[in-house]
Formats: structure tokens, sequence, C-alpha cells
């Protein structure tokens, strides 16, 4: 937001891991966010479910395995790329990077997210406000 100028307060809306760093942030910024729409993310306390943590963990870091991939091509031959690979078994997360493709990058894809900084346990940890073992 600091970046992009933004000084009105926002209503965040995120979906799973996204609706998490939505609620962290909004309890670190209560004076930036105006509201907040939490979809399929409880605001449940993982330190008490430790292997949701591990199953965060290793969902981002799938990502970072398929960036080779897909960096390494134009944005519509990644989208084609990923929609080939929807008929795997793990058709949430392709379905979920092709959703944080950057349309604005044409010529060599490239996701909204900076998801080899939040594969760093610490970065995670950080932002979801709770430890990843």
């Amino acid at each position: 937001m600091k970046e992009n100028d933004i000084d009105e307060k926002v209503t965040l809306v995120g979906h799973s891991l996204g609706a998490k760093v939505a609620m962290a942030y909004s309890l670190l910024h209560p004076e930036r966010v105006e509201a907040l729409c939490s979809i399929d993310s409880p605001p449940v306390d993982r330190n008490e479910f430790p292997e949701m943590n591990a199953k965060t963990l290793k969902l981002v870091e799938s990502v970072v395995e398929l960036l080779p991939s897909i960096e390494s091509k134009s944005y519509k031959e990644a989208w084609s790329w990923l929609k080939s690979m929807l008929k795997t078994d793990n058709k949430i997360l392709i379905s979920s990077v092709m959703m944080n493709l950057d349309k604005s990058s044409m010529d060599k894809a490239r996701l909204l997210i900076n998801v080899e900084s939040l594969a760093q346990r610490s970065s995670l940890s950080e932002i979801m406000g709770f430890p990843l073992f």
C-alpha cells in the first residue's frame, strides 16, 4: 500500500492463505483497514494445530517448484501449460497459481505474489503470526 501511495482505508478480501495474510495485516495495521472478507479460512489459532502449519508451508513450496516452468514461458504459454496441468491431482494448487499470474506481464510469465520469499519459514511465520514446524 505504501509503494502504491494508497493512503485511505481499504477493504481486504482474501481466500485461504490470502485470507490469513489479510487477517494478519488487519491486526497489525487496523488503522489502514476499513473491512475484511475472509473466504475459506477461519480465524483459528494455528498454534493448536501444527499440522496445518506444515500443510501451508508445503503448499507454498509446491508453488516454488512450479516457478521455473512458469517463468520460462510467456504469459499465454504459462496459462496454457497450467491449464493442461489441471488434469493432475493438484487442481486447487494449479488453479490458484493460474489466478495469480500477472496479466500485465505478457512477455515473461510471473506471479503476483513472491512465493520464494514466502517459502522462507521466517518470512511466512512473520506474516502469518505463528511458528512453522
